[in-house]
């Protein structure tokens, strides 16, 4: 099986680099998904994207558009994980507080990521008549202050295997097959291999069930109408900026299909597992 394709932020340049520096702003985020990442390793698709959704954001429609996203996420919470557990993980207190980093970043990462997709479906299937400029909704919004970095992401090549098949796994989970998915979230996590085995285990039986896809469907739902709100009011890009080419687009299709599952996932197995790490976090 191979992975997406995806530049990662350590190896963008030029407008690449720029866009991610701007959605790490105008989020208020640490880092830029998977998805941006694969999005970006199409040729000029990001360039001719962010043309059309800057604007949106610069005046911050966009971000609190997704911020107001539905997330009532009816799931039972996991058993509470014991401190000794999560010490006998190679977990000590300040590492336990990178996880919760990684948990608030992808939250309020995946919410925009979620708007992100929904938004280029549409304009990757749907004719639209779109106005020459972008009409704000407010004035005067400032993005958030960013999260603290994050530990770093463990590339595939540097995972245990063992660690890797179980991220690949659970990470891979409703996409289609032959095809892997390494949610940002499990690279962070393996930084503690056992830990991420932990996390695997709790989460395999929730989704083999069905109840974190049900969870996050209401998610899914309302990104999918503010996107068709959205995409009305977006201006076209600059005639030297063009879409995916068909193949192309197909393929991204496909791939952005199962993201409109993926995302919401998250959101939810990222409450999951930090609902599920200790309050107390004394030795």
């Amino acid at each position: 099986m191979t992975l997406i394709s995806e530049i990662l932020e350590r190896d963008a340049t030029g407008e690449t680099a720029r866009i991610y520096s701007e959605i790490r702003r105008l989020w208020g985020v640490p880092n830029v998904t998977t998805i941006v990442r694969h999005v970006a390793s199409i040729e000029g698709c990001l360039e001719w994207l962010w043309a059309s959704i800057e604007p949106a954001h610069l005046c911050g429609d966009f971000q609190e558009a997704a911020l107001a996203l539905t997330d009532t996420a009816a799931i039972e919470p996991l058993p509470p994980l014991p401190l000794l557990g999560l010490r006998a993980m190679g977990v000590d207190a300040p590492s336990a507080q990178q996880i919760r980093d990684v948990y608030a970043a992808y939250d309020r990462n995946n919410r925009p990521n979620i708007l992100f997709v929904c938004t280029l479906q549409r304009l990757l299937r749907v004719e639209i008549s779109r106005p020459e400029g972008y009409t704000p909704k407010r004035s005067g919004w400032l993005p958030p202050a960013e999260l603290p970095p994050l530990v770093k992401m463990v590339e595939a090549d540097e995972m245990p295997a063992a660690t890797l098949a179980l991220a690949q796994a659970v990470g891979s989970w409703g996409f289609p097959e032959g095809t892997d998915f390494l949610p940002g979230v499990y690279r962070h996590l393996a930084n503690w291999p056992a830990y991420m085995a932990y996390a695997g285990s709790s989460l395999w039986p929730r989704l083999e069930s069905g109840e974190v896809l049900r969870a996050g469907e209401s998610i899914a739902d309302a990104a999918g109408a503010a996107a068709d709100s959205l995409v009305t009011k977006l201006p076209e890009p600059p005639g030297d900026l063009r879409p995916p080419r068909a193949e192309q687009t197909a393929t991204l299709l496909t791939v952005l299909d199962s993201m409109t599952q993926k995302i919401p996932e998250m959101i939810v197995v990222c409450k999951l597992l930090g609902d599920a790490l200790p309050k107390d976090e004394r030795d």
